[in-house]
This record gives structure tokens, sequence and C-alpha cells, in this order.
């Protein structure tokens, strides 16, 4: 009797997490529409998914905002900062060596670890940085601007990459 209230206990278990799985992965299954959010602080714009990432207020001192799922996790962070560094600017080739050895951006949005480089790309007036964070995918893209740099980083479940691959492109493509 035992061997069969354990494998219909099992089959129970494997029944609700195969639901469940399903339940996480019509993400997949949806039609994104995307809008565009521009800052005019740093002069930057993005696309957006807006069926699926919610924007957070404005910071207050306009520099960013962040953008959440409906379980409330933040997937998207834009922001500007200024470009100095005392007297000097800090070209784009310095700060994408320092974003490739630091994991700063990365920590502030998921917390502490470490992130596993996978692909990096500077072009001559962006960068692309994206890899793997604690279970999770990082994508990041820096765009010199006239007085800084505007960022945006994506940081999603892996579970959910067949969706957010798609943003990650979007937003390589539309954030400048």
């Amino acid at each position: 009797m035992t061997k069969k209230y354990i494998l219909l206990l099992l089959l129970i278990c494997l029944t609700f997490y195969k639901s469940q799985s399903q339940k996480r992965n019509t993400l997949t299954k949806t039609n994104l529409t995307f809008i565009k959010i521009c800052n005019d602080r740093y002069g930057f714009c993005v696309d957006y998914p807006q069926n699926i990432l919610y924007p957070q207020p404005l910071s207050g001192n306009g520099d960013g905002r962040h953008f959440s799922n409906k379980r409330g996790d933040q997937i998207l962070t834009t922001f500007g900062r200024l470009n100095n560094n005392g007297d000097e600017k800090v070209s784009l080739e310095e700060q994408y060596e320092e974003d490739l050895r630091s994991n700063d951006l990365i920590d502030e949005v998921t917390g502490n670890g470490k992130k596993v480089i996978t692909y990096s790309k500077i072009g001559t007036n962006y960068f692309v940085i994206s890899g793997f964070f604690k279970g999770h995918i990082f994508y990041e893209k820096v765009v010199l601007r006239e007085e800084g740099f505007a960022y945006a980083i994506l940081v999603y479940d892996e579970i959910e990459k067949q969706i957010y691959n798609q943003v990650a492109n979007r937003i390589y493509k539309t954030f400048k």
C-alpha cells in the first residue's frame, strides 16, 4: 500500500509541476506590444513591452527608472549618468573596460554576485555586455551621450529567455 501512495503522490507532484511550468511559460506565447519612453534629462529613448513590463516612477533626480513585471521583479533599468571623472571625461573604451571588470551595476539591480560574460561588443558610440548572473540572464547596453552615458540593463530568469531575448533584441535596436 505504501508504494502505491508514494507513486500516487509522485504523479500528483509531477502533474502540478508540469501545470505550473506551463503557466510560467505562457509568457513566451504573448504578443509583445512595444512603446517608446524617453528620458528628457539625458536624451535617450527605449522601446519596452507594455504588456509585460510596467514603468515605475521616474527617479527623484530624473536620471532614470525601473520597469517591473507583474510579480514586482525589477526587469529593466534605464538611467543616465554624467561623464565626469574629476576634470577628465571617461572615454567609451574606458567605461567599457570598467563595466567588463565590475559587477557594480548588476549588483545594484539583482544583489551581490559574480557575472559570467558570454558576449561583449563595442561600437562607435555604444557597447553591449551580456551573460549570466545567479540563474539570471543579463543584458547591458550603454550609449555615449554628449554629457554622459545612457544605460539600459535587462535582467531576467533563464526560464523566461524565449520572451526576454526578443525584448533584448528590441532594446539593442532602439536604445539610443
